[in-house]
């Protein structure tokens, strides 16, 4: 059985305009697609604009379950990765002031470094190509530490001395570690925190209000409760972390709207100058002369020629998504308060929609509950996973440890599919009308055996 039941969708991008498309008939398609990928507990926030005109916006699932708050669009949500972007932007405005430079290498402002401080440079840093170790990855970053205040030096310490992974500009491993020495670069040549050159430079000039540092209490008000699941496939709202850890590689907080505005500032040149922010949404070059998809702070595709300006956020309780294509002004994000949703995969198949891609995906079909209790039970896989599959609302779910539940929809003779991830289930059932196993259709074909 694959884990988490995950698949990555193919994004591919029309030129059907989307002025030709709108109107209630897309709003009904968005929502079609918005209900397959929700089921119960912690929800999505959506927001969907077109040249500054918004055309979709959606709130769905529980911005804290134990006192059953529902979400709205100006929820607030830790955006993880995502603000690596704003990080970018806060070196190429430095860049621009003259203050330090692309090529400078990291011995201009940490001395000391051990790891080869005179070849790695700040451009290095910001492509994820600088060979350092990812910090997120080492066993010595404990689940006890990350709940404690640490400083950015201390943060260095953890992986500074681990030997280089490969030669500073050959090869692209997204990278942490980069970012966190980025906003330290930030610091030392600006004087100010980390927080408050963000709040000075970028977050109070664009009116960004709710947009700022995570600190480590989320309890206030407007603010989602971040979840994830437990053994038995329940909510639980998701371990500590204490936002010195991400620090500049993802720990920012913000809503929406603040996103929706943040993202047409970038692309209508408020921060940057046209040329340095082209450079910064242009793939990266390695040095055998092979591009990556990833510029400054935002990853880059080109599909149908058309270009897409993305980053996806995970970080403890919560998964986020944004996107921006340059060429039909279209901008979209998805955020989620739980590690557990397929953000960036419903972002994807948004765009799919409103750009009238059609998803080839068999008609959902109408089966009666007792019919579907003939499913229900355990199954195990080679691999020892255990599956439940159990009747709650009218709907066959599915789930697995550490996984939240999943709708499974009919659409045939004992056959169900998966529309989050394009899997095809079937049950496979004797002549005494006994189900004996389930064959999992992805990638392959994996079978689980019924035990009860």
């Amino acid at each position: 059985m694959t884990n988490s039941l995950v698949k990555l969708i193919v994004l591919a991008i029309g030129s059907l305009s989307l002025s030709q498309l709108w109107g209630q008939t897309l709003q009904n398609e968005l929502d079609n697609v918005v209900d397959h990928y929700y089921y119960d507990g912690p929800g999505y926030v959506i927001k969907i604009s077109q040249d500054g005109k918004l055309l979709y916006e959606k709130a769905i699932g529980l911005a804290n379950i134990s006192i059953g708050e529902e979400l709205t669009v100006d929820h607030i949500f830790r955006i993880g990765s995502i603000s690596k972007q704003f990080t970018a932007v806060a070196i190429l405005q430095l860049i621009e002031q003259g203050t330090i430079c692309l090529n400078d290498p990291l011995s201009a402002f940490i001395k000391d470094y051990p790891q080869m401080k005179d070849v790695i440079t700040i451009e290095h840093l910001l492509t994820h190509t600088s060979g350092i170790k990812n910090y997120t990855d080492i066993d010595t970053w404990t689940e006890e530490m990350r709940t404690l205040p640490i400083r950015p030096l201390q943060l260095i310490e953890l992986f500074k001395n681990i030997p280089i992974e490969y030669y500073p500009g050959t090869e692209f491993r997204y990278n942490n570690s980069g970012y966190v020495l980025l906003g330290y670069i930030i610091e030392k040549v600006s004087g100010l925190s980390y927080s408050e050159y963000l709040d000075k430079y970028i977050l109070v000039p664009l009116e960004l209000n709710d947009t700022f540092y995570g600190d480590g209490d989320f309890d206030k008000t407007n603010r989602a409760i971040g979840y994830t699941v437990d053994e038995y496939g329940e909510y639980i709202r998701d371990r500590a972390l204490h936002m010195d850890h991400p620090y500049a590689a993802g720990a920012l907080v913000s809503t929406a709207s603040d996103l929706e505005k943040w993202t047409n500032a970038i692309f209508e040149d408020q921060f940057i100058s046209d040329s340095l922010m082209k450079l910064a949404h242009t793939n990266y070059v390695l040095t055998d002369g092979e591009s990556v998809n990833y510029g400054y702070g935002w990853f880059l595709n080109e599909i149908n020629e058309t270009k897409v300006i993305r980053h996806s956020g995970g970080i403890n309780g919560f998964s986020t998504a944004m996107a921006y294509l340059p060429n039909e002004k279209l901008f979209i994000t998805v955020l989620s308060n739980s590690k557990h949703k397929s953000s960036d995969l419903l972002m994807k198949e948004l765009v799919m929609t409103c750009l009238n891609i059609p998803k080839s995906t068999p008609e959902e079909i109408r089966v009666d509950p007792d019919q579907l209790k003939l499913y229900s039970g355990v199954y195990e896989f080679d691999n020892q996973e255990l599956y439940y599959v159990s009747l709650e609302k009218n709907h066959l779910v599915i789930k697995g440890k550490d996984q939240e539940k999943v709708v499974l929809s009919p659409v045939g003779k004992h056959t169900f599919y998966i529309y989050t991830v394009d899997y095809k289930i079937r049950f496979n059932i004797n002549r005494k009308n006994e189900t004996k196993s389930m064959s999992v259709y992805s990638d392959q074909v994996d079978i689980g055996r019924k035990l009860n």
